[in-house]
């Protein structure tokens, strides 16, 4: 059975598309190991930590002036170092790094200042503004329509021996070489890719993706207590107690001093897991808790998956292979095209190269 327009689809929309697939594909192949290439590593002083409203207090008196303090992020493990996220005067987030037992500023930096960042840009399309967002959370889409356009070109099979469409074989040429190829990767490479395009497809239209796995999975519906006049670091602790086996990962600081502070609690053991929200207003003594519902179990599920951290090392490094998958075939898309055109301008089609077909 034929698919008038599969080709010229797969064809002219892999080569103008090509180029950013590729793009993407290897800078996650990059940013899947952000930590360990852009964060400092830094030694701490020993000693017990300060209580978190009071290391807040010392460092938001070290951040440049009309600088806003809008997130405390504890250290992972003990003794590590505390962030405090804050918009500098130029509406730019600036990141200090402190000693959780000192409160000194041991580093400091503001976003866009680390070339991880601005990769990270890249594959976002945040370096061309809110168009190259909304250009980069399409081109998964679009990524899955090739996709399907190549398994059903493949599943065409032309009278192809199997193994041709298998894996690459050994003493072919030219272009039947190149399509060979072309075919092997993309068929082992296809549900791989495809399911990178459609998670990163989630993490580009966050509420979409909310709104549509709404009507499928149920919310949970926050409780309140009354526990009277309450530190921060009192909150944070009857936080964790409602919590068993959780941890502040980070603090949204309020602007108003009515407004509650919002927390988000994740795991210790380091599971996939959406954080645990939390409320506390401090004055009248409230605290409001909400475990993760089902849609932000997901969306958090989509995230690691996408990133390389649902299974670990092993699932890193799959990713960073991955990654170079859309370069090879885009490049092999060129080569097969250069050759087609070679052979159509009358000039002899290169030795053991198959007839132009697909």
């Amino acid at each position: 059975m034929r698919a008038p327009g599969l080709r010229p689809l797969h064809r002219w929309g892999g080569l103008l598309l090509g180029a950013w697939l590729a793009i993407a594909g290897l800078s996650g192949s990059v940013l899947v190991w952000w930590h360990e290439l852009a964060d400092p590593h830094l030694p701490t002083s020993a000693g017990p930590p300060l209580p978190l409203a009071q290391l807040l207090k010392q460092a938001s008196a070290q951040l440049p002036p009309d600088s806003l303090p809008y997130r405390l992020l504890p250290g992972a493990t003990p003794g590590a170092p505390v962030q405090l996220l804050a918009l500098d005067a130029a509406d730019r987030r600036l990141t200090l790094w402190l000693d959780p037992a000192t409160a000194e500023v041991l580093y400091r930096r503001a976003w866009g200042d680390h070339w991880v960042h601005q990769l990270y840009n890249l594959h976002a399309g945040a370096t061309l503004g809110e168009a190259g967002k909304l250009a980069a959370g399409l081109a998964g889409p679009a990524m899955l329509a090739l996709l399907a356009a190549g398994l059903a070109l493949w599943l065409r099979r032309h009278g192809l021996p199997w193994a041709e469409l298998l894996r690459p074989v050994r003493g072919l040429r030219g272009l039947r070489r190149q399509r060979n190829r072309h075919r092997a990767l993309g068929f082992w490479a296809l549900p791989a890719l495809a399911l990178a395009a459609a998670t990163g497809t989630t993490l580009s239209f966050p509420e979409a993706t909310r709104a549509a796995l709404a009507p499928f999975l149920a919310a949970p519906q926050p409780a309140r207590e009354k526990l009277g006049p309450l530190t921060l670091d009192a909150a944070i602790a009857a936080a964790e107690a409602r919590l068993p086996g959780h941890r502040l990962a980070w603090l949204d600081l309020p602007d108003d001093p009515a407004a509650p502070y919002a927390m988000a609690l994740l795991p210790r053991d380091g599971r996939v897991a959406a954080p645990a929200r939390l409320r506390a207003w401090l004055r009248p003594g409230l605290l409001e808790h909400s475990p993760a519902g089902a849609v932000e179990q997901a969306r958090a599920w989509f995230m690691a998956l996408h990133n390389g951290a649902a299974l670990g090392l092993a699932h890193r490094l799959a990713i960073t292979a991955l990654g170079l998958a859309p370069a090879v075939l885009w490049l092999l898309g060129l080569a097969m095209g250069r050759r087609r055109r070679l052979s159509t301008a009358g000039q002899p089609a290169p030795r053991g190269a198959a007839p132009a077909r697909g």
